[in-house]
C-alpha cells in the first residue's frame, strides 16, 4: 500500500501509480471507441458511448422510482427524500418527472395504514408541495406508531384477564328461574 509520504525509493512507484490511476477511465474509454481520423469524429463516438449509459441509467432510476416501496419500518421522512433524490437523477439526465407527480408517486409508494391521507389528499382541491407532504407523512407516522403500541397494550392487558374498564355485558343472564316441567305418569 502506498503512502501519502513515501521515501524517494518508492517514490517513482508512487507517481507511477497515480499515473496509471488517472489514465485508467481514460484508457477503457480509448479501448471501447474506435479511432477515426479527426478528433470530433473521436469525441462524438465518446459522447455516444456516454448516452447509451445515461439511457440504461434512466431506466433503471425510472423503474427504481416507481418501485420503491415503503415497507413501514423507519423514517418515512427519509424514505421520501430517496424517492426525490432519485427523481433529481432523473431530472439530471431529462428525465424527472414534476413536482405534482412526485407527490402522487410518494403517496402510492405508502402501505395500507396510511389510506386515510390519500383519500385526504384525494378530496382536496389544492395540491400540496413535497415538502408539505413530508411534514404531513411524518405526522401521520408518529400517529399511526401511537395507535399501534396502544392497540398492543390493549391487547396485552386483555390476554392477561384483567379488566379493561368498560362494563361488562350481563344481558345475556336469564332474569328468571325457568321451572322444569314434570313428569306425570
Amino acid at each position: 500500500m502506498l503512502r501519502i509520504r513515501s521515501s524517494t525509493r518508492n517514490g517513482g512507484e508512487q507517481t507511477r501509480w497515480q499515473k496509471m490511476s488517472s489514465e485508467a477511465p481514460f484508457q477503457t474509454l480509448r479501448n471501447c471507441v474506435v479511432e477515426p481520423e479527426l478528433a470530433i469524429d473521436f469525441m462524438e463516438n465518446i459522447r455516444q458511448k456516454f448516452k447509451e449509459r445515461s439511457k440504461a441509467e434512466g431506466a433503471n432510476l425510472s423503474r427504481k422510482l416507481h418501485e420503491l416501496k415503503f415497507s413501514g419500518a423507519g423514517s418515512i421522512k427519509t424514505h421520501i427524500m430517496q424517492l426525490e433524490e432519485i427523481n433529481n437523477k432523473l431530472k439530471d439526465l431529462y428525465m424527472g418527472v414534476n413536482d405534482a407527480q412526485m407527490v402522487h408517486i410518494a403517496l402510492e409508494s405508502l402501505p395500507v395504514d396510511y389510506s386515510n391521507l390519500k383519500s385526504n389528499y384525494n378530496s382536496q382541491k389544492g395540491k400540496w408541495e413535497i415538502d408539505e407532504l413530508i411534514s404531513i407523512c411524518v405526522n401521520e407516522q408518529e400517529r399511526i406508531q401511537k395507535d399501534k403500541k396502544e392497540a398492543a397494550s390493549m391487547t396485552s392487558v386483555n390476554l392477561m384477564g384483567k379488566h379493561t374498564g368498560k362494563k361488562e355485558n350481563n344481558n345475556l343472564k336469564p332474569k328468571k328461574q325457568i321451572a322444569k316441567p314434570s313428569k306425570k305418569d
